[in-house]
Order: C-alpha cells, then structure tokens, then sequence
C-alpha cells in the first residue's frame, strides 16, 4: 500500500513537473517571438525615418 502511494506521489510530481516545462517553455517561445516582431518594427520604423530624413535633405 505505501509503495503504491509513493509510486501514485511520484508519477504526479513528474507529470507536474513535465507540465509547467512545457508552460515555461511555450512563454519563451512566446516571449521570443514577440521580441522578434518588436524588433522588426523598431527596424523597419528607423529605415523609414532615415529614409524620410534623406527626402527631406
């Protein structure tokens, strides 16, 4: 019986364990992907004002 509650505690401590790294792992990717995009735009938004910049001169 004990060994059996044990065995029970520990499969749920992994899957929970297994859980929250797929959680973590998923809001970096998230993370990642934003910053990426956040990127681009601070990228395309300086191009287009030097770009703008040179019209103007």
């Amino acid at each position: 019986m004990m060994m059996m509650m044990m065995m029970m505690v520990v499969v749920v401590v992994v899957v929970v364990v297994v859980v929250v790294m797929m959680m973590m792992m998923t809001m970096m990717m998230m993370m990642m992907m934003m910053m990426m995009m956040m990127m681009m735009m601070m990228m395309m938004m300086m191009t287009t004002m030097m770009m703008t910049m040179m019209m103007m001169i």
